[in-house]
């Protein structure tokens, strides 16, 4: 049975959710390839795909000439990464915590940052825009308030920085989503993401209900204009 209008199904992953990668690339798949071929035109790149699965995207990135691709995951998919991806099994706060981090330029994260409560998903937004480096994109999706998911979603009515619970049944079923998480508006997202150290370029929503969008870290802004 399809999931959505795009006729994704159910790979589950985890209990975090289709794997819809490994079955499609998406607006905002394209838009992190695209930028990706850009950068490394002038010297080779590192992406960091957190949340990565099966690695599909990772994969994609790290066919392209001079990027490499760095796949963190707590999940055991080390099996699925191809030549130029490095699998970390870990979790996106363990990897951000350890020392060295290795370098990277780009962060493409599609439907985790949900996975993690508000006050944490501020806190590694705010450690990844610390460490990036030029050109500094982010490249970010979560599951919005306004699809099917937050129909019977308990917390539903909460603000957004208590908003953290799982799904109702007949959609974690559905969906595969069995993780507690934190839906978003489209404002939701950006001002979390505008408060950790990043300036949203643009902000879209899918057919689905899901928010992407697209930021780079201010840092970078502030030393280009200071140049």
């Amino acid at each position: 049975m399809a999931l959505n209008e795009y006729g994704d199904t159910l790979i589950e992953n985890d209990g975090k959710g289709a794997d819809i990668a490994s079955q499609r690339l998406d607006d905002l798949d394209s838009r992190c390839i695209s930028m990706a071929r850009v950068a490394s035109i002038e010297c080779p790149i590192v992406v960091l795909d957190v949340g990565a699965g099966r690695c599909a995207m990772a994969n994609a990135l790290a066919a392209l000439p001079s990027v490499k691709a760095i796949a963190v995951d707590p999940g055991d998919y080390n099996s699925f990464a191809e030549d130029g991806v490095t699998y970390i099994k870990r979790t996106i706060e363990q990897f951000l915590s350890s020392e060295p981090v290795p370098e990277f330029h780009l962060i493409y994260s599609q439907r985790t940052i949900h996975y993690l409560p508000f006050d944490q998903a501020s806190a590694a937004l705010a450690a990844a825009a610390a460490r990036i480096q030029s050109p500094g994109y982010l490249f970010l999706s979560a599951s919005g308030m306004g699809t099917e998911l937050s129909l019977g979603y308990p917390a539903v009515e909460e603000p957004v920085d208590r908003r953290f619970a799982k799904l109702a049944p007949d959609m974690q079923e559905k969906h595969g989503i069995r993780q507690t998480v934190c839906l978003y508006s489209p404002d939701e997202l950006s001002s979390l993401v505008e408060a950790s150290g990043w300036v949203v370029v643009d902000v879209t929503v899918s057919e689905f209900g899901n928010v992407k969008l697209v930021a780079v870290a201010k840092r970078h802004i502030d030393k280009g204009a200071a140049q």
